[in-house]
C-alpha cells in the first residue's frame, strides 16, 4: 500500500518496519489547515502524549538534498485529529479508524477438510457414547470453548490432534470417577464349617481346641475374617472387633504365662531329682556346709534337720 486518499488529499505512505506513516504536511491539508505549521504547533503543545511509535522525524531524500520530515503513524494521526478544531476533523478521525481496523484485522481461519476432521468426529462420537447425558451440541460446545473456535469445522490441522487427546483425557477421568463410586462387592454367603476351626492334621470333635492351637500361625483367624467381611459390606462392627482382639490378647497372655510356668516346673523337677539322688547316695542326715537360706522353700526342705 503506497497511496491512501482522504477526500481530495492523497497520502504518500512511508512504510517502516511494517507500519504505515503519514507526513505532517499531508495530514495538515486533510484536516483543512493552510499549511504544516498548524500541525507542528499542535504537536509541540502535546508532544508528551505522543510516543515514539506515534510520531518521529525521518530523513527523506528529495531531488536536491536530504531533508527531515515529521511523520505520524495512524494512531498518531488520529490523536492529532482529536486536538484539531476544524470542521472536517471528525470525518478524518473516522477515516483513520477505518484504515486501522483494516490493517489490524485478523485473517479468517481456514476450515479443516472433512478428511482431516474424521479423527476428531470419531472421538466426539466416542465421548457421546460414553456419556449418554451429553448431547452432540453440548460436546461440540465443550470443545469449541476449550480451543476458542466458533465451530468444530474451524479446527486447524494443529488443533485436531490436541482436541482428540483432550477428549481421551476426559473419558479417562470419567472412568476413574466411576470406579471410585462403585460399591464394594458384597459377600453373599459365609462358609466356615467345623473343620475351619483347626484344619491341620486333626478332626474337630476328637481333640480339644486349646489356646496354643487357636494361636498357631498355620491356622486362619476366621473370626477376624468374618468381621472384616461384615465391615466391607457396610456394617459397623467396631465394638465386636474390639472384643475379639481383646480376647485374643488375653489368650496370648494366658498361653505365655502357661509356657513360663511349664519351664519353671521343669526346672524344679530337675532340682528335685538331684536332691532325691543325693539323699539316696549320701543318706538323709548329711551335714552340709554353708548357711541355708531360710527364705527359700527348697533349702528349708533340704536343710530342715540342720535348721
Amino acid at each position: 500500500m503506497n497511496l491512501l486518499t482522504f477526500q481530495n488529499t492523497n497520502f504518500n505512505i512511508i512504510d517502516q518496519a511494517g507500519q504505515l506513516w503519514l507526513r505532517a504536511g499531508e495530514i495538515s491539508s486533510a484536516l483543512g489547515y493552510a499549511d504544516e505549521s498548524s500541525i507542528n504547533r499542535i504537536f509541540a503543545r502535546r508532544a508528551s502524549e505522543f510516543s515514539n511509535n506515534m510520531s518521529r522525524s525521518v530523513k527523506l531524500t528529495g531531488q536536491v538534498q536530504e531533508r527531515g520530515v515529521r511523520v505520524f503513524s495512524l494512531r498518531g494521526a488520529h490523536l492529532l485529529a482529536m486536538f484539531a478544531r476544524t470542521k472536517i476533523a471528525a470525518e478524518f478521525r473516522k477515516w483513520v479508524l477505518d484504515i486501522l481496523d483494516r490493517e489490524t484485522a485478523q485473517p479468517e481461519p481456514k476450515s479443516s477438510s472433512a478428511t482431516n476432521l474424521a479423527p476428531l468426529q470419531r472421538a466426539i462420537s466416542m465421548l457421546i457414547t460414553r456419556n449418554k447425558h451429553l448431547s452432540p451440541i453440548d460436546a461440540d460446545e465443550l470443545l469449541c470453548q476449550r480451543f476458542a473456535v466458533a465451530s468444530v469445522e474451524q479446527f486447524s490441522e494443529e488443533q485436531i490432534p490436541m482436541a482428540v487427546e483432550y477428549i481421551h483425557k476426559i473419558m479417562a477421568q470419567w472412568e476413574l470417577v466411576e470406579r471410585a463410586a462403585l460399591p464394594a462387592p458384597i459377600k453373599e454367603s459365609y462358609h466356615y464349617p467345623l473343620s475351619a476351626a483347626d484344619p491341620y492334621d486333626r478332626k474337630m470333635g476328637e481333640c480339644q481346641l486349646t489356646p496354643s492351637r487357636l494361636l498357631a500361625p498355620q491356622n486362619r483367624q476366621i473370626e477376624l475374617e468374618v468381621v472384616d467381611d461384615l465391615e466391607t459390606n457396610g456394617h459397623d462392627v467396631t465394638g465386636l472387633k474390639m472384643r475379639i482382639l481383646a480376647l485374643r490378647d488375653a489368650v496370648e497372655r494366658t498361653e505365655s504365662a502357661r509356657l513360663d510356668w511349664e519351664a519353671i516346673a521343669n526346672a524344679l523337677d530337675v532340682l528335685q531329682e538331684k536332691i532325691r539322688a543325693s539323699t539316696v547316695q549320701y543318706g538323709k542326715n548329711v551335714l552340709f556346709l554353708g548357711r541355708p537360706n531360710q527364705q527359700c522353700g527348697i533349702e528349708r526342705h533340704v536343710y530342715r534337720d540342720q535348721i
